[in-house]
């Protein structure tokens, strides 16, 4: 009879305990229920099928060795030969009319031959116009490339200063409390935090390599435009906040949100502060925490500052190629160039000219591609920077950041308690 009654007595007992439980401890196991939650964690910073969507990003961005010469010679994937291929075919079958035509009349080759020298003197402002924009497009490049660093460099800056004051300044101090509730909220704010960083470099690639429309899209746009860009946020932001980065008609203005909520969230880190303001209210000293969370967000809203000037830099250049008329006049100069160098040419040698001429146009002619490619690195083409693996490398940086704060946070405490005891 008692094996029968077993079960009944126990779960009689366990009713009317639980009806006796203090209310502070209701409140400790929605901490816990919150905690195990809570979306904004370090899964969903590093998930791999976003990390792995962000390398789509650059999957047609060429890597070679520079060590190996003879390989770069004789690779032809990212000579931007798409951009030449008709000039090119146009001097080429230009030199072949020239030896046609001069086969056939000698008196013609013999008045065209003393154009050499006003070729050679139409040489000198073409290479002038040839070096200043190759020099130009190149310095464009690197500018681009310094901004994408510092954008890079910003979101370390801020989420180590964001999440170690939203931490130390939250009562991460010796009598801190783990299962407080203020504490785990605080612990979500600083995971928020992080995460709406981590949304910023995808706001500004996305910003720099808008989708085209149906019927245009080509290799990486396509690939983006099947959903890929909703995996590459992911569990970031919840559901509302993807939509108005990703499909809201205001899209092109995605950094400017992302920003927002940054500046948003900072404002939060260094002003709400419930249980350090109790206390300095009854010490009186309630001015030194309104100076010191001013002061912190500053700090914050500076280094905010700092990644909205980098993105700016990056819209510049990304938005303002060299003006047309320098592009034309070159462009036009430059086909006269190589059609009066071409009639010379087969004048003097014929048919044995053909080859030498194609390989100098091709040679002048990929300058004015390569410029073009260098002069606005941030689109789709193999030249072009790796905007994918600048979202890879932050989010690393952020999570490292959020694992080493509550590391050291937490030896920290543990070693001044130990301190204690010693004593």
């Amino acid at each position: 009879q008692y094996n029968t009654l077993h079960p009944f007595i126990l779960s009689g007992l366990i009713n009317i305990i639980s009806k006796t439980i203090p209310t502070k401890n209701k409140e400790m196991s929605k901490i816990s229920s919150k905690e195990n939650v809570s979306t904004y964690d370090k899964e969903a910073i590093l998930d791999s099928l976003r990390i792995e969507a962000l390398k789509k990003c650059d999957a047609d961005v060429l890597h070679y060795d520079p060590a190996n010469f003879i390989q770069v010679i004789f690779q032809l994937k990212g000579r931007n030969m798409h951009l030449i291929a008709m000039p090119l075919l146009f001097s080429l079958l230009w030199g072949i009319f020239w030896c046609i035509l001069f086969q056939y009349d000698d008196s013609l080759r013999d008045a065209l031959e003393p154009i050499e020298d006003l070729v050679s003197q139409l040489l000198i402002p073409v290479s002038f116009l040839l070096v200043f924009r190759l020099g130009r497009a190149a310095i464009r490049f690197w500018d681009a490339r310094a901004a994408m660093g510092r954008l890079v460099e910003g979101c370390r800056v801020l989420s180590s200063s964001a999440v170690v004051q939203c931490y130390m300044m939250k009562g991460y101090d010796d009598s801190f409390d783990e299962n407080d509730i203020d504490a785990v909220e605080e612990d979500e704010l600083a995971d928020l935090f992080a995460c709406w960083i981590c949304a910023l470099p995808i706001a500004v690639k996305n910003f720099l390599r808008p989708i085209a429309g149906e019927g245009k899209l080509k290799g990486s746009e396509r690939r983006c435009a099947d959903g890929q860009r909703e995996t590459e946020i992911g569990s970031l932001l919840d559901a509302q906040d993807t939509i108005q980065i990703l499909h809201s008609e205001k899209t092109i203005y995605a950094p400017i949100l992302v920003l927002n909520q940054l500046r948003l969230l900072a404002y939060e880190i260094s002003f709400t502060d419930r249980r350090k303001t109790q206390r300095t209210e009854e010490e009186g000293d309630r001015e030194h925490v309104n100076t010191s969370g001013g002061a912190v967000y500053r700090q914050l809203n500076d280094e905010i500052d700092a990644l909205t000037g980098a993105w700016g830099a990056m819209e510049r250049i990304n938005s303002t190629p060299l003006p047309f008329a320098y592009v034309a006049h070159l462009r036009t100069f430059l086909m006269i160039y190589l059609a009066l160098l071409h009639v010379e040419a087969t004048a003097h040698f014929g048919w044995v000219s053909i080859l030498p001429l194609f390989a100098t146009s091709w040679g002048l002619l990929g300058i004015e591609a390569a410029s073009v490619e260098c002069e606005r690195p941030f689109r789709w083409s193999s030249n072009h920077l790796p905007l994918g693996k600048m979202c890879i490398v932050v989010a690393k940086n952020v999570s490292q950041t959020l694992d080493d704060v509550k590391i050291g946070i937490r030896r920290r405490r543990r070693q001044r308690q130990q301190c204690r005891k010693n004593k």
